[in-house]
């Protein structure tokens, strides 16, 4: 897709969806249910010190682990001032698009399922077991290996509130719509995307959000294309921000979430100026369906 277009200002702020500013049902930002996901009371992030393997053990709220390397970071107070074209958007791929540059390797993060045994430990497919041994300590068992012990520490979770529990799931790609709009609110360009082939030049196969203000880029592959932190920014219309923690270089943005039952549409808008250097709005919204 070319629009010949450049970016420029910046991320445009939400506005309020209903006239009492209450979010949720009225606001039709939060419809219909969804199951809660199979792990939420078992959601936990282990943040390891001392070893030169793991930096980083999470499991989700929807049954997947992530383990990452010791040189990941936790946090990024770098300001977030432009946005490259290779990447804008929360669920945009950069597989063969600048991947590279990154400055955490995640090729090197490893990512699947787990179940829970009687014993309390957790068995992570194609990695091993993990079990806490004691306060602030976690024991881990390759596959094929001896157990070892290491030193962690526990995130604190993002909240426990219905809103925070709807948004940590699994999010698989649907559909993508891109519209650019005038100053004047005019539709310039509108194209939606839903064919798997093409879907895979543009987007992650799914963002996997947790509980511990994590969110993971989950490719066709399934491996980790990239990865980063998340808050609450406007509860009411159901705005989130976002940060890369994989690249530092990279921007955050802002996302308006809209749920309907299994399904959710994540939106940003960014202004911008197209060939001619009139302002416009590009929007993006990414239709998805909770995987687990």
């Amino acid at each position: 897709m070319c629009l010949g277009i450049s970016l420029a200002l910046g991320v445009l702020t939400f506005t309020a969806c209903s006239d009492d500013d209450e979010g949720g049902d009225d606001s039709g930002l939060f419809e219909g249910t969804l199951d809660e996901a199979p792990y939420e009371s078992d959601a936990v992030k282990y943040i390891i010190s001392g070893n030169d393997e793991f930096g980083v053990i999470e499991l989700t709220a929807s049954g997947n682990y992530i383990v990452l390397p010791p040189d990941a970071p936790e946090t990024t107070t770098m300001a977030r001032a432009t946005i490259p074209a290779h990447k804008t958007q929360l669920f945009k791929t950069v597989k063969g698009n600048e991947a590279t540059s990154r400055a955490v390797n995640t090729s090197l993060a490893k990512f699947g399922t787990f179940t829970k045994n009687d014993n309390g430990s957790f068995t992570l497919t194609d990695f091993g077991d993990i079990q806490e041994t004691g306060e602030g300590q976690l024991e881990i068992t390759l596959v094929g290996e001896s157990p070892i012990t290491v030193n962690v520490t526990k995130a604190d979770a993002a909240g426990s509130d219905e809103l925070t529990k709807r948004l940590n799931h699994t999010w698989e790609v649907v559909s993508v719509h891109y519209e650019v709009i005038s100053a004047d609110g005019t539709t310039l360009y509108t194209e939606t995307i839903s064919d798997v082939a093409d879907l895979k030049e543009e987007t992650v196969k799914a963002v996997l959000v947790t509980n511990h203000n994590s969110y993971f880029q989950i490719e066709w592959d399934n491996s980790v294309d990239g990865y980063g932190s998340w808050t609450w920014s406007d509860k009411t219309n159901q705005v989130f921000n976002y940060e890369w923690l994989d690249d530092p270089t990279e921007p955050g943005g802002k996302v308006q979430v809209r749920f309907s039952d299994d399904t959710a549409d994540f939106s940003e808008e960014y202004s911008s100026v197209d060939e001619n250097g009139a302002t416009i709005t590009m929007r993006t919204t990414v239709h998805c369906r909770a995987a687990n």
